[in-house]
């Protein structure tokens, strides 16, 4: 099994525990505990909270969103662009401040581990869109606003009681 493969295993397994044994409660410190366990596989990856990155203004900051076309296609956030359109013109956003996100931050926190050792200045979104919806901050679909957010699966679905989590 490819060691990415064995990684997510791993990951899910700890993320299923730590579900199980949580109050169950839909809350930002849920997200947040869930995040940490995350960060044992990136130590050396900064992030940003959204709390942080708003006080940018979002200036000088290019949002990638590094979900599949599936999640994407369901929310994401307002003027975001994709893994793959990045990709494909990464000089673009030399000098700015480089933030992928995914539903909770492992898979942007790889991401960003990746284009950190790129010399890029990039930081993990902590919580990625979980913590995003926490903050009350609006998620679209075809540019127009939703309260839908894929949540990549049931146990990740920790969203606020505002927005239904599809999986």
């Amino acid at each position: 099994m490819p060691l990415i493969a064995v990684t997510m295993v791993l990951a899910a397994v700890r993320i299923a525990v730590l579900a199980v044994g949580a109050s169950g409660k839909n809350s930002l410190e849920s997200v947040d505990t869930l995040y940490e366990t995350y960060r044992e596989d990136f130590p050396e990856v900064r992030d940003v909270s959204v709390v942080k990155l708003l006080q940018q203004n979002l200036q000088n900051v290019v949002l990638v969103d590094v979900r599949d076309s599936v999640e994407r296609e369901i929310s994401s956030i307002p003027g975001s662009i994709s893994q793959e359109e990045f990709e494909r013109r990464p000089q673009r956003s030399d000098g700015e401040l480089i933030v992928p996100f995914c539903t909770i931050g492992y898979r942007s926190g790889l991401y960003t581990q990746k284009l950190m050792q790129q010399g890029r200045n990039a930081r993990n979104l902590r919580g990625g869109i979980l913590a995003w919806c926490h903050a009350e901050q609006p998620v679209v679909a075809n540019d127009k606003p939703t309260h839908r957010v894929h949540v990549y699966g049931r146990k990740w679905n920790l969203l606020p009681s505002s927005y239904e989590g599809v999986w």
